[in-house]
């Protein structure tokens, strides 16, 4: 038996009932509570499940979806669901960062198809969406994001130390 960790989109703010649910049929869910108990991931929920069980989601109460990448049901690494896990019976208060993000700031993309990329912001759209400048193999790809698919990069340039002459190479 092949179990596997699955990310399950829920209904708006039916994250714990559809963990509910799963428990009454033997799956199990997990999604991580912030400071006031409340979800650190809204309207996801991670489901531990072979694959040949995720049929059974279509019908609990509080489902939508699954998260799926070229029509396949997206796995995610037990190390980051054990870490997650890990946290929070350290009693970590866990919170999720709001970053304010700026045209011109370069980002990395943290979730989606695109993940690991890293880009430019170009326009901020209203409070949820960002448009990307994308350069991979010499051309551009501008891309729309939600703003929590994006993080941004401090850009580290080293500064010479006083004193010290920086020459370019």
């Amino acid at each position: 038996m092949d179990y596997a960790w699955y990310a399950a989109y829920t209904k708006y703010r039916k994250e714990l009932c559809l963990i509910a649910a799963l428990a009454k049929q033997g799956i199990e869910g997990y999604t991580p509570l912030d400071q006031a108990k409340m979800p650190l991931f809204k309207n996801y929920v991670f489901v531990q499940a072979m694959e040949s069980q995720l049929h059974r989601l279509t019908y609990l109460p509080g489902f939508a979806y699954l998260v799926s990448f070229g029509g396949q049901p997206a796995t995610i690494p037990t190390t980051q669901i054990n870490a997650l896990k890990h946290l929070s019976h350290l009693g970590q208060a866990i919170s999720k960062q709001q970053y304010t993000l700026l045209p011109g700031d370069h980002i990395r993309v943290a979730t989606g198809p695109l993940r690991g990329l890293i880009g430019k912001l170009v326009e901020v759209k209203g409070k949820h969406k960002l448009v990307v400048e994308i350069s991979r193999l010499d051309q551009a790809l501008i891309v729309t994001l939600s703003a929590d698919q994006a993080l941004p990069i401090e850009t580290l340039i080293p500064m010479p130390h006083a004193g010290e002459q920086h020459h370019a190479e």
